[in-house]
């Protein structure tokens, strides 16, 4: 018996060994031809940095090594896991309460970035870097977030879904802001002439940064939409259903607004033109009030109260 036991305990302690064995992580790098797009998805920890060079590097869990899968197609560099490939064991070691959270940390060398199109979970770190585009692009989603990027471009596009949060500083003539589903963005922005937002669904947008030419705004859903310290001459606001707009904290001189439901509030020194259905608008200073329409909506001089 006691030679059964002692056999049955090696036997334990040579699996623990081996899935422990299993469970260590290796680290591995590569050198890339130029790549200026970057396409991730599946729960990667990515931190982006400024360099000469197209270098990756990376650190997993040797487990599911065989999984990761990094590679250039044309000038993007693709980080994918192969989920559908996972096997029985690899997936019971990290399923269950107390088990291991999957390592899957990568690290990117570039000095330009032109689109960034991250998904399913991965976290993006590129602070303390910033990087130069003639047109740039982000595409954000499923959980998905992006911590501290500076982006140079002629132009930027941002679009963000499913509770992808991102927090940006974008120095750019252009700037169009699509966002929805839960999702979230603070921006702040240079040399800026036209802003262009459209948000659906439950988005949340907080803008800082002067606009030379002016802001339009299509806002549906229940967003939120925040503009601050900042000025632009003209503002347009488009909204339906429970969209809000802030925008007491930022100065304009002439404000549009076309509502069939939801709030604004509006910091305008000269015009505020009106035309309202189901819909709230404060406005501060004394601007001349150009009614088109007004149905069943509700215009008050902003009190300090929203």
């Amino acid at each position: 018996m006691k030679k059964i036991i002692a056999t049955a305990l090696l036997c334990a302690t040579m699996l623990a060994g081996a899935i422990c064995a299993k469970a260590q992580t290796v680290t591995k790098s590569s050198e890339f031809s130029t790549f200026t797009a970057i396409d991730a998805c599946y729960n990667y920890e990515i931190v982006i940095k400024d360099s000469p060079s197209h270098k990756v590097e990376w650190i997993v869990d040797e487990i599911v090594e065989d999984l990761v899968q990094i590679y250039q197609q044309g000038s993007v560099l693709k980080l994918a896991f192969d989920k559908k490939a996972m096997t029985k064991e690899q997936k019971k070691y990290f399923k269950g309460k107390n088990a291991p959270k999957m390592t899957l940390k990568v690290t990117i060398y570039t000095p330009d970035i032109e689109s960034l199109t991250i998904k399913d979970e991965v976290h993006v770190d590129a602070s303390g870097a910033t990087f130069n585009a003639n047109s740039f692009n982000l595409s954000m989603e499923d959980e998905t977030t992006l911590n501290t990027m500076t982006v140079k471009a002629n132009s930027a596009v941002i679009q963000t879904s499913d509770k992808a949060v991102a927090n940006m500083t974008v120095d750019s003539r252009k700037i169009e802001v699509k966002g929805a589903k839960k999702s979230a963005v603070k921006l702040n922005i240079k040399d800026c002439e036209q802003l262009i937002i459209k948000s659906e669904g439950d988005f949340d947008l907080d803008i800082a940064g002067d606009v030379v030419n002016g802001v339009s705004i299509q806002a549906a859903g229940s967003s939120k939409i925040a503009l601050e310290k900042g000025t632009t001459p003209q503002l347009l606001f488009t909204s339906k259903n429970s969209a809000e707009l802030d925008a007491t904290a930022y100065e304009t001189k002439k404000a549009e607004f076309a509502m069939t439901g939801g709030k604004a509030y509006i910091n305008a020194t000269e015009v505020v033109k009106l035309d309202l259905k189901g819909s709230l608008v404060s406005f501060m200073n004394d601007p001349v009030i150009d009614i088109v329409k007004v149905e069943k909506s509700t215009i008050t001089h902003f009190n300090g109260k929203k």
